[in-house]
């Protein structure tokens, strides 16, 4: 976690910093580690989520200044997935257009978003 997504995680939320490192499946490491494992080009991984992303470390990533461990492991391969509401999908309220996006991100990594995305939320062209 960066030090922003701590505040925010202070500021925003009811959830404390141990809480959320508490969700980590195994072990956590420092963003200044850059010898952490993912760090290296050879470390296997399915994919990784930065949410939410400054625009700073949105532009660190992009420019391949690897300045901290999250920048550092995103510059092996990145899809910059910007938060763009799908109006098609007739959202009824802000949990539809939330629900939607992480949907979507959810797909990228071959999970199925069990619900969150009815099959009407899906793009299928112009209806004729």
């Amino acid at each position: 976690m960066s030090k922003w997504a701590q505040a925010t995680i202070k500021y925003e939320t009811s959830y404390s910093i141990p809480d959320v490192a508490g969700l980590a499946t195994g072990r956590t490491w420092s963003i200044s580690d850059m010898a952490a494992p993912m760090s290296s080009g050879s470390w296997k991984c399915d994919g990784m989520l930065i949410a939410p992303c400054s625009v700073k470390t949105l532009a660190a990533i992009r420019a391949g200044y690897a300045e901290d461990l999250i920048s550092r492991s995103a510059d092996l391969g990145v899809i910059i997935f910007p938060a763009v509401p799908a109006f098609y999908a007739r959202p009824k309220g802000l949990d539809d257009v939330v629900n939607h996006s992480v949907a979507r991100i959810m797909d990228c990594f071959g999970i199925d978003p069990e619900g969150l995305m009815p099959e009407e939320g899906r793009w299928h062209g112009f209806r004729k």
